[in-house]
């Protein structure tokens, strides 16, 4: 039987006899398949009574939660997002200051116009410089492509490169089978290396520096600042 929602006041959910044939339909999505940013998550789970309903999503499958508020699970999925990319913003500004201190302490070590020439050119040629997903892999299961696309991101020290190089993002291809969106072509920028002078070489290696320890070595930026006589946070770093 469909429990109608004023019975499910005093029903708890896992005693509804569920609807024997829920079919899924963008109309009625999985409650356990929405995104992990879902707003107010254990309310629908637990305690709605405007959308929620017991079925399966076809004759013989397991009894799930489907939502039948359209309109309501399109609002919480939205408030969800706004409010995980708000949060996002604000790590990302924090970071962006600190990564900017180790930039500027780094910058003024590279005098020597070979080494961040050298430094740079290892760096771009190792790197694919794909946007950064801000998603632990827990977070990655189950989001839908657009989702994964909405909140990547560039990290400031890849966009201070690019300009200072003169680059524009393009298309790669990243590996044997797969071609990206990348910030710039690798190709281009070992091409663009040699003709900047020693305060640019100084720049860029630093902030690809910067951009390396931060994205992929755990803990990289704590020991950048460690090392260069740095505070361990920058100003507004959590």
């Amino acid at each position: 039987m469909v429990v109608a929602a004023p019975e499910r006041v005093s029903v708890p959910l896992d005693r509804i006899e569920p609807n024997p044939f829920q079919p899924r339909t963008t109309e009625n999505p999985r409650l356990a398949a929405a995104p992990f940013y879902l707003h107010n998550r254990q309310e629908c789970m637990a305690t709605c009574t405007w959308g929620a309903q017991l079925g399966q999503e076809e004759q013989g499958h397991a009894v799930e939660l489907f939502c039948t508020n359209k309109k309501c699970f399109e609002g919480k999925v939205q408030q969800g997002a706004d409010a995980f990319k708000a949060e996002q913003d604000k790590r990302l500004e924090a970071e962006a200051l600190v990564d900017q201190s180790v930039v500027d302490a780094l910058t003024d070590r590279l005098h020597d116009w070979a080494a961040p020439l050298v430094a740079s050119a290892f760096l771009v040629a190792s790197g694919d410089f794909e946007a950064i997903s801000p998603f632990t892999a827990k977070q990655f299961q189950g989001l839908e492509y657009e989702d994964r696309k909405r909140f990547s991101y560039q990290p400031s020290t890849l966009v201070r490169v690019r300009d200072l190089l003169g680059l524009k993002q393009g298309k790669e291809k990243v590996d044997t089978w797969r071609e990206s969106t990348v910030f710039f072509s690798r190709r281009e920028a070992l091409g663009k290396l040699e003709h900047l002078d020693a305060g640019e070489a100084a720049q860029v290696a630093a902030n690809l520096v910067v951009y390396a320890l931060r994205h992929r070595a755990d803990n990289g930026i704590a020991f950048a600042q460690e090392l260069l006589g740095l505070a361990k946070e920058g100003p507004h770093a959590k």
